[in-house]
C-alpha cells in the first residue's frame, strides 16, 4: 500500500477510493467522496469536499474537514488523542480508553448512553443520554412471591423511577423497597419514614420510621395500591428515596415517605418487598432507570 500518499498526489478532484488503511502525513485535498475501507491514519489535514466513509478506526492527530456527510463504521474513532467509541456493553467491562474519551452505549433501539473515562483505563462515568429514549426499562411484570429483585440496573445510572400499578397482597405487612450493589441487597442503614392520611384527612396511626429499607405503606392484607417511588443519586452510592402512593381498598389513604440510604459500592439491584410473610398477589410494577 501507499506508504506516504502525498509523494503520488497532493489534490483529488474526483472521488478517491482505497481499500487498504491509509497514512497521511500532508494535507491531502479531495473535491469529490472518499471511502476508505481500512483504516485511516491522518498525521496531518484531510480535507473532503464531498462525503467520507471510513469503514475501519480512524486516528487523527491534526484536522479531518468534510463539508459532507461523514460515516464512520468502525468501533472506536481517536481524535487528538481520546477515544470515541461506540459499543453495547457496559463500558466498565470491556472498554479500555485514554482519560477524557467519550464512549456512546447504544441498545441498538434508539437509548443511548453517554459516559466519559476518567483514569485512563476502564473507569466510566455516565454524563447523560441523547434521543427521546433516554429511559432504560428494566422489569415491567406482575409481581408474585414475596419479593422481587431487579437487578439489570446499569452502573453509572443516577435515576430510577419504580411504577406500582393497583398492587395487592396475601396479607398485611410494610410494603417496602430495598437497593443494594454487588455484594446483594443491603438490609441495614436505611434512615427514612413513611406515614398514610386517612380520606377524612386523620393520620392514619402508622406513621413510622424505617432503617431496614424504605417503607411504602403498612396495611391489611388485600389492599390495592399504586404508587410512584423515585430513586436519585444524592453524591457517590448515597441514594434518597421519595414516595407517594394510594391505598383505593375500602377507606382510601393516601401515603408519602422519604429516606436516604448510602451503599458500600455502585448501586446495581434494588428489591421490592410485599412486606411480613404476604405475597404479591395482583397488579403491575414497572421499573426503569437513566
Amino acid at each position: 500500500m501507499i506508504k506516504t500518499l502525498e509523494r503520488i498526489f497532493r489534490y483529488v478532484s474526483d472521488t478517491l477510493k482505497l481499500s487498504r488503511p491509509m497514512y497521511l502525513d500532508k494535507t491531502l485535498e479531495v473535491t469529490g467522496d472518499t471511502t476508505i475501507t481500512g483504516a485511516a491514519d491522518l498525521g496531518s489535514t484531510l480535507d473532503v469536499t464531498g462525503d467520507s466513509t471510513i469503514g475501519g478506526s480512524l486516528d487523527v492527530t491534526t484536522d479531518l474537514d468534510v463539508t459532507g456527510d461523514t460515516t464512520l463504521q468502525g468501533a472506536t474513532t481517536r481524535i487528538g488523542g481520546v477515544d470515541l467509541v461506540i459499543g453495547t456493553p457496559d463500558p466498565d467491562t470491556v472498554v479500555t480508553a485514554p482519560q477524557g474519551s467519550v464512549f456512546f452505549r447504544t441498545n441498538g433501539s434508539g437509548s443511548t448512553g453517554i459516559y466519559t473515562n476518567t483514569d485512563g483505563s476502564t473507569a466510566w462515568t455516565a454524563v447523560g443520554s441523547s434521543g427521546g429514549a433516554s429511559w432504560t426499562q428494566a422489569y415491567n411484570a406482575t409481581p408474585s412471591g414475596a419479593s422481587i429483585d431487579v437487578t439489570s440496573i446499569a452502573s453509572g445510572a443516577n435515576e430510577i423511577h419504580i411504577l406500582i400499578r393497583e398492587v395487592s397482597t396475601s396479607g398485611a405487612g410494610t410494603f417496602n423497597v430495598q437497593i443494594g450493589d454487588s455484594d446483594g441487597i443491603e438490609a441495614t442503614g436505611y434512615n427514612g419514614s413513611y406515614g398514610d392520611v386517612e380520606d377524612d384527612g386523620s393520620i392514619a396511626g402508622n406513621t413510622s420510621t424505617m432503617s431496614t429499607s424504605f417503607g411504602l405503606h403498612s396495611d391489611a392484607s388485600n389492599d390495592t395500591r399504586s404508587a410512584y417511588v423515585t430513586l436519585t443519586r444524592f453524591d457517590g452510592n448515597t441514594w434518597a428515596c421519595s414516595s407517594n402512593l394510594i391505598d383505593s381498598s375500602g377507606t382510601e389513604q393516601i401515603g408519602a415517605g422519604a429516606g436516604d440510604k448510602t451503599l458500600s459500592g455502585e448501586l446495581d439491584r434494588i428489591r421490592i418487598n410485599a412486606g411480613g410473610a404476604a405475597t404479591f398477589s395482583a397488579g403491575n410494577i414497572k421499573v426503569a432507570y437513566k
